[in-house]
């Protein structure tokens, strides 16, 4: 099939399946509760429609635990095959910051500064409309495989070429939220990702003698560098400083730490900082995951003591403390099932409580981590220090 036609019938899938959005009653309440929680409830029908993409291209429905592209199959059972391809490749669309390396007859060979990958990417639109998009320059770019060929769903940003770091922050920003995206569409990368994973855990384990431990902010990070050297050098003298960088805080309480809301330009700078750099004084979880890596959670001890205290109320914003820590989709279903482990009898019972949604541990789990039930999803920590983007970005901070 020409590549002409492949677009026509990609573009008027796409129409279908945001007219399914608007209309269909299992998803129409999802969508307007998703651009409340955006802020773009009163979107004009242009923008509305631009939405749209990353509503049906990420959003879970959880009621359904199913994606939109998922329920629109179900719900069409007279779409051909080639329809049906189309909407599931929608189901793994690749959102990321991209170089513009070169411009083509009918499309452009971009770099992916997330994955390490290079793309040939046909738009769906006229080339003509995408003059302003030229080599060196860097672009927010959703795209999706179709046959053996990659579309170009949407450009939300378009950075000029000046703005390297700029680009690179937002990089290295994509892959802490989410860290699959690293190796996604890459399977080399998985390999690398996952064969450190393993070294790391292993290491974890033999350096401190358990797989978590719970210090302050002020002193995580000279924690996290004296593991860094052992993983590096083995050297067993290295444990005999441990100690000197656990600290207990007596008194547990939450609250909403500044530092953590870093936009893109900053990003970097202020990560290098540490989080010894942050002015308040908070507990700190250090944690070796089995199936997905190197956890650093803050205010894990905090979040403990709420489940294991009779008057766990008094705790200072105990609710936030746990509202955060459930919907937090980097933090993985293992880990919250460590906590419900270290936690006694009452622990669903006050969940429930706490997040007052009337759902079994179960329905909690579909609904906030439902993601990893589905894929892989390594440590960001692990991650990181397998991104080369990452360690080019860092050598400038």
């Amino acid at each position: 099939m020409p590549v002409v036609i492949d677009i026509q019938t990609i573009s008027n899938t796409i129409s279908n399946l945001i007219d399914f959005v608007r209309n269909n009653e299992k998803i129409k309440e999802d969508f307007a509760e998703y651009l409340r929680t955006i802020g773009m409830s009163n979107a004009n029908p242009s923008h509305m429609q631009a939405l749209s993409i990353p509503y049906i291209t990420e959003r879970i429905i959880f009621k359904e635990n199913k994606s939109v592209p998922e329920l629109y199959i179900e719900e069409n059972q007279d779409l051909n095959e080639t329809e049906k391809e189309i909407v599931n490749g929608l189901n793994e669309t690749i959102s990321s910051i991209f170089e513009i390396k070169r411009r083509l007859k009918n499309g452009f060979e971009l770099y992916n500064y997330v994955n390490e990958k290079t793309y040939t990417v046909i738009p769906l639109v006229k080339m003509t409309q995408l003059s302003e998009v030229f080599p060196g320059q860097y672009a927010l770019i959703r795209i999706f495989k179709f046959k053996n060929d990659y579309y170009m769903l949407e450009i939300s940003d378009l950075i000029p070429s000046y703005e390297k770091d700029y680009a690179m922050n937002i990089a290295v920003a994509k892959i802490i939220e989410k860290p699959e995206d690293l190796y996604f569409d890459n399977p080399d990368k998985f390999e690398e990702v996952k064969t450190y994973v393993n070294k790391t855990i292993k290491a974890f384990k033999e350096f401190f003698g358990k797989d978590e431990i719970v210090t302050t902010n002020k002193k995580i990070d000279f924690l996290i560098e004296l593991f860094n050297s052992y993983l590096e050098t083995q050297n067993e003298e290295l444990k005999k400083q441990i100690p000197d960088y656990i600290e207990e805080i007596m008194s547990l309480r939450y609250f909403e730490v500044r530092e953590f809301t870093n936009s893109y330009e900053n990003f970097l700078e202020k990560s290098s900082k540490g989080f010894s750099a942050h002015n308040e004084i908070y507990d700190i979880g250090y944690i070796c995951d089995e199936k997905s890596g190197i956890y650093i959670i803050p205010f894990w001890a905090t979040l403990c003591k709420i489940f294991n205290s009779k008057d766990y109320k008094t705790i200072e914003n105990y609710k936030e403390c746990v509202e955060t820590f459930i919907k937090n989709d980097k933090i993985p279903l293992s880990i919250l099932e460590k906590l419900k482990s270290k936690s006694g009898k009452d622990f669903d019972s006050r969940l429930k409580e706490i997040l007052n949604e009337d759902l079994t541990f179960e329905e909690i789990i579909k609904k906030y981590k439902g993601e990893y039930l589905k894929k892989t999803i390594f440590s960001s920590v692990n991650a990181l220090y397998c991104s080369k983007t990452f360690a080019s970005a860092s050598e400038k901070v």
